[in-house]
């Protein structure tokens, strides 16, 4: 029964052997040639040490070029740290110098409107005399109107050094006569003509209202007008004022002084008088006053030093040797 099996068995790998196709049978030629070939073509371990020779040289390379350039930015910047806190100490400086240089330039101001104010002490505007009256009568018909009011002979003399009309404001009407600008030799004369002027009801003049009043520089006039507000709140309570030379306002209150020079005393002035809060346009604290800057976020840099990174620390104990890598 063996002996018969056997060449049947025999006989079916003849068979599939037969039955393969030429390719199939190329096929595997060529892998069992190929093998060996492979096998040849593999880098060896000398191959494989030089290749990690060069890319850790490509790698040691490129990390001291990324070192070279961290050094040369920490450079930099530390320059540029250095040359931030010399700006902003500089910076400090200046702005202590500019308050001082500002407090020196407003009291200048106040000083040169002083003078000006008092270059015009003996200065009287009256306010109302019709434009009829010619360049040549200014003077006779100021004469009639400071006699009236010093209750005189009308043809008593005042001595007037100079008397002339001057430009009309722009808020002025337009049909209003335009200003006379007279002055006196006599400051104690001036002083006394507008005090009774004060006391007289109305002054008139060729039937036309006049009104008298100190000449006064530009600067303090405005100065006056944006504390008209004020000045309005003192009089409606009854609370006496006068401006004062250089510019001032003087109130008191209860034997209570306060006074206002500058813009930023109006907060202490209305604090002092217990008088209610106002808004007044144009004068404020803020004016004619350094800004108030601030450097908190602009201190010193500090130098902070950068944290060691730890030790890298191998997987394999230092006591364990290191298996070498073997190719099989």
């Amino acid at each position: 029964m063996a002996s018969k099996m056997a060449p049947a068995l025999e006989d079916r790998e003849e068979d599939s052997e037969t039955n393969k196709e030429p390719s199939e049978l190329e096929s595997e030629s060529e892998e069992a040639l190929d093998i060996p070939t492979y096998l040849a073509n593999l880098p060896s371990k000398a191959d494989i040490k030089e290749m990690l020779q060069e890319v850790t040289a490509t790698l040691k390379e490129e990390i001291m070029d990324i070192k070279r350039d961290m050094i040369s930015l920490a450079t930099r910047t530390e320059d540029i740290e250095q040359n931030q806190s010399k700006i902003i100490t500089n910076q400090k400086t200046i702005y202590t110098h500019i308050q001082q240089q500002d407090s020196v330039i407003m009291e200048l101001q106040r000083q040169t409107e002083d003078q000006e104010n008092r270059s015009r002490r003996n200065n009287i505007r009256v306010r109302g005399v019709p434009e009829t009256i010619q360049t040549d009568d200014i003077r006779q018909a100021l004469l009639q109107i400071f006699n009236s009011i010093l209750h005189r002979d009308p043809t008593s003399d005042i001595k007037i050094e100079r008397a002339h009309r001057v430009q009309k404001p722009k808020a002025a009407p337009l049909n209003a006569p335009r200003d006379i600008l007279c002055c006196l030799h006599n400051f104690t004369l001036k002083e006394e003509i507008l005090s009774k002027a004060k006391e007289v009801n109305s002054i008139s003049y060729e039937e036309s209202t006049i009104k008298l009043f100190q000449d006064i520089s530009r600067t303090t006039l405005t100065k006056r007008k944006l504390l008209k507000p004020l000045t309005d709140i003192l009089r409606e309570n009854n609370i006496p004022y006068r401006w004062g030379y250089p510019f001032s306002l003087n109130a008191s209150k209860d034997g209570t002084m306060a006074t206002i020079r500058t813009p930023m005393d109006t907060p202490n002035f209305i604090k002092r008088l217990q008088l209610p809060e106002m808004d007044l346009p144009g004068w404020n604290p803020e004016q004619g006053s350094m800004p108030n800057l601030t450097f908190e976020l602009q201190g010193e840099w500090t130098h902070t030093p950068t944290p060691r990174r730890p030790p890298h620390t191998p997987k394999t104990p230092r006591n364990k040797p290191r298996t070498p890598f073997k190719l099989q």
